[in-house]
């Protein structure tokens, strides 16, 4: 569960409450809940503090929250090190890469995997659908693609 306070302060209103240097923090565990993994976000209004509390943990509890840390790293780091975990034959890794070099890479490979929307992959596969590949392959790519996110 995360916890919110309020920050003290040294001016000389701290003391009245009315400190308006005093931001709100927002402490929160990623949903592994591991010690040491521990974030902190601040907020100049409580009800922006409790706003974004609520939504973490609704985020967490439904399976799509998205650490913030690794929202910035860029699609194509995440599919390397998707790449290289794991035991996979050369076959099965030359199609992999074939389906990003031709399908993921030119929409997706230079952005970060936190601006990328369900909605994007949406279009993706519509676009996919309209560019005339069967609806097999273009649920392959799709397959390909959502593996890398988990």
């Amino acid at each position: 569960m995360a916890k919110i306070w309020k920050v003290d302060c040294a001016c000389p209103k701290a003391k009245k409450s009315i400190c308006r240097h005093k931001p709100w923090k927002v402490r929160y565990r990623d949903p592994g809940g591991r010690v040491g993994k521990q974030l902190e976000v601040s907020f100049k209004l409580k009800n922006q503090a409790e706003d974004f509390a609520g939504k973490v943990e609704r985020e967490k509890a439904v399976g799509t929250y998205i650490d913030p840390k690794q929202s910035g790293r860029l699609m194509e780091d995440v599919w390397n090190e998707w790449l290289s975990i794991g035991n996979r034959e050369p076959s099965t890794l030359a199609s992999y890469r074939g389906v990003y070099r031709k399908h993921i890479e030119p929409v997706f490979g230079g952005r970060t995997i936190g601006s990328i929307t369900s909605q994007d992959i949406a279009e993706w596969r519509a676009g996919q659908e309209a560019a005339g590949l069967a609806p097999a392959t273009v649920h392959r790519h799709y397959v390909v693609l959502k593996a890398a996110f988990i």
